[in-house]
């Protein structure tokens, strides 16, 4: 091959619309082309002896000295990306590749690198994520507008049912209990989109995991054309968590595994105790923890999109959503533990969740979800919705204690003083965290404390998502009622907070 002359290596140099620029071993630019020119907005002459560094954002700028030293030690750069500065501080990203010039000797004598303005790459990737962001909302508006107008149906046709049935207890008493049943599956709907749109807090309680584990999975593979097989011990640790959190986690990985499984196939759901040493693989702290295995016999997923799995709106499914797995992710790590994914094409997938374990033993489901607890003294209640004082406030009637309301925290700031003027001290308070325009639940607390400091107060809300809702002694509250609440449940609260 025939080398090029000087004038032919000068004409590429200086036609090519890539920026290239060669520096010295201190980063001073000792030639430019005039794509070089036009990308920054400096002329050429003016280009020469500056510092390459002086066109990389100060936030970036120690990150691309690093970069050019490590170029000088290896001889070559990758394509990379900086946000630069060009005249006029106008702001733009950058794609440069570089490469080492040596001597004879093989020594580094400076680098030479091209630059290309990738402003219309980078617009054309949002465009791309917004409309895939538009995409997978509208199927989860799609499929909670489903699944909520589906209980609506048979929330309002089992009260119709109940209305037309008083004059037979027994059968009207039958439809209210299918209608609560409904709504406590609107609740579990509202909790699935507050995790979504934020993360969630969790509301923590000692949980049985085997019990969970099994109740969650067979619940998901009704009707499915799959079998479950448990490897579950007798002797499985309790985990601190939010139950309902936890189990969406548990029915998505299930739901995956139903959809990678042909038809007959077999999801193995195996877990078992750990104890992980300081210094461990996974990055988490030292303790015991539970360790879940959710198995498939699926196609197996790609080594090359593997690590990609639990980012949102990642999914290989036609009509997916790929919100599944990063809803789980995020879940998984604010409990303090972890998830992975191991996978080979053609030998199914395993996803793999580490998760604290806890010494408290958990609450018996059953011991506690019907049974009303009788009380007495008197509650404050402060809520902005006239039908939640009603309602809550006749509740409590029942349960044995004289209630009092107010629609916001000014009003039940002014009851509290009235009452203490009187020594007619409320035995607790129930403090809704959200009061749109007034004083809400944390500020109306504040300035309880300052009127009793031993004020026993109770934080309601429908936003769990509140660290407020996941912490509440740190804030100064005794317990949390998360709407909406069963009758039994405000009793046994109530009941132990006035006690207390």
């Amino acid at each position: 091959m025939t080398d090029f002359h000087q004038e032919e290596l000068r004409a590429i140099f200086d036609t090519v619309l890539d920026a290239i620029f060669v520096t010295d071993l201190s980063g001073g630019i000792i030639r430019a082309n005039p794509a070089a020119e036009r990308l920054f907005g400096y002329p050429v002459d003016q280009l020469l002896g500056m510092s390459a560094a002086d066109f990389i954002h100060t936030q970036e700028r120690q990150r691309a000295i690093s970069d050019f030293r490590r170029t000088l030690k290896e001889g070559v750069l990758a394509p990379v990306t900086y946000r630069c500065i060009g005249n006029a501080a106008r702001e733009f990203p950058v794609e440069i590749s570089a490469a080492a010039l040596r001597d004879r000797e093989g020594r580094p004598v400076g680098t030479i690198g091209t630059a290309k303005d990738i402003t219309d790459r980078k617009i054309a990737e949002e465009e791309r994520q917004r409309a895939a962001r538009l995409e997978s909302t509208g199927v989860l508006a799609g499929g909670i507008a489903h699944d909520f107008n589906n209980i609506l149906a048979a929330v309002l046709s089992n009260l119709t049912l109940a209305e037309t049935n008083l004059d037979h207890p027994e059968d009207a008493a039958h439809r209210l209990s299918l209608a609560k049943e409904a709504l406590s599956k609107a609740r579990g709907l509202t909790d699935q989109l507050l995790t979504f749109s934020t993360g969630g807090d969790p509301i923590r309680a000692a949980a049985n995991m085997a019990q969970l584990l099994e109740e969650t999975a067979l619940f998901v593979l009704h009707g499915a054309d799959v079998t479950a097989h448990f490897d579950i011990p007798d002797e499985l640790w309790a985990v601190e968590c939010d139950k309902g959190q936890i189990g969406r986690v548990v029915s998505n990985l299930v739901i995956n595994s139903i959809q990678a499984c042909p038809p007959g196939g077999n999801i193995s759901i195996a877990a078992r105790n750990l104890q992980l040493s300081e210094g461990n693989s996974k990055g988490l702290p030292e303790g015991r923890y539970v360790r879940i295995d959710v198995i498939d016999e699926g196609t197996g997923i790609p080594s090359d999109i593997l690590h990609l799995v639990f980012d949102p709106f990642f999914t290989t499914r036609p009509g997916g959503s790929g919100l599944g797995l990063a809803t789980a992710y995020s879940i998984v790590t604010k409990h303090g533990g972890h998830i992975a994914a191991e996978s080979s094409p053609g030998q199914g997938a395993t996803v793999t969740i580490l998760l604290p374990a806890t010494a408290r033993r958990p609450i018996s489901e059953q011991a506690t979800s019907e049974a009303l607890i009788m009380g007495s003294g008197r509650v404050l209640i402060m809520d902005d919705e006239p039908a939640i004082l009603e309602a809550l406030a006749a509740l409590l009637a029942q349960l044995g204690y004289e209630a009092h309301i107010a629609k916001n925290g000014e009003r039940a700031v002014e009851l509290y003083r009235q009452a203490q003027n009187k020594n007619r001290s409320y035995d607790a308070v129930i403090l809704d965290l959200t009061v749109p325009g007034a004083m809400g639940g944390l500020e109306t607390l504040a300035q309880l404390c300052t009127i009793d400091p031993g004020v026993k107060a109770i934080v309601s809300s429908g936003y769990s998502t509140d660290p407020v809702m996941s912490d509440p002694k740190k804030y100064g509250f005794c317990a949390v009622l998360k709407k909406p609440y069963r009758f039994s449940v405000l009793g046994r609260i109530v009941k132990t907070v006035v006690d207390a």
